[in-house]
């Protein structure tokens, strides 16, 4: 999908490569309003793009937790020779929606739907849908949405498709 915020692409290739290898990683990030970065060493452990922002997932030494760094605000990325150990059926997106939404008070609801590799890929980049892309498989596809949005228009889209898709959650749909 497109991302509103400009990336730097050698800064998520560098990430991407860490993931891959399992190498500890030191970033120069910027919190929310700050304009001085700071810097923490993270076991990077995947990247999820939400909202037309990338994310990284890793485990922050600093703050001894796994925790969520927005690439915007990625100032610079080395990759370390030191290496770490995932840890076992970690799913970055799904820590990543946990984090979201963590009680899913309603306000932010999972839209799953279940379709062919044809419907994946038009769902994916349909213009209303793709900045609330969470991850897909070859058979699935996940959305996280307002409830305002799953109230109003996406049921109005979602129709067109008629029986190509199968809509697995939320109940209400």
């Amino acid at each position: 999908p497109t991302c509103v915020h400009n990336v730097n692409k050698y800064l998520l290739q560098t990430v991407e490569n860490a993931i891959v290898n399992n190498r500890h990683i030191n970033l120069e990030y910027r919190k929310r309003g700050i304009t001085i970065p700071g810097h923490r060493t993270i076991d990077p452990y995947g990247i999820v793009h939400w909202n037309r922002n990338w994310y990284l997932i890793g485990f922050c030494h600093l703050r001894k937790e796994i925790r969520t760094f927005r690439f915007d605000r990625l100032e610079n990325a080395e990759v370390l020779e030191t290496t770490f150990q995932r840890p076992i059926h970690f799913s970055a997106p799904t820590f990543f929606l946990n984090w979201l939404a963590p009680n899913h008070d309603g306000n932010l609801i999972r839209l799953t739907i279940q379709t062919s590799n044809e419907g994946i890929n038009y769902l994916r980049n349909h213009w209303q849908l793709q900045y609330y892309f969470v991850q897909q498989t070859d058979t699935e596809i996940q959305f996280l949405v307002e409830k305002k949005a799953l109230e109003t228009f996406i049921p109005h889209l979602l129709i067109s498709y008629g029986t190509s898709i199968d809509i697995k959650e939320p109940a209400s749909l």
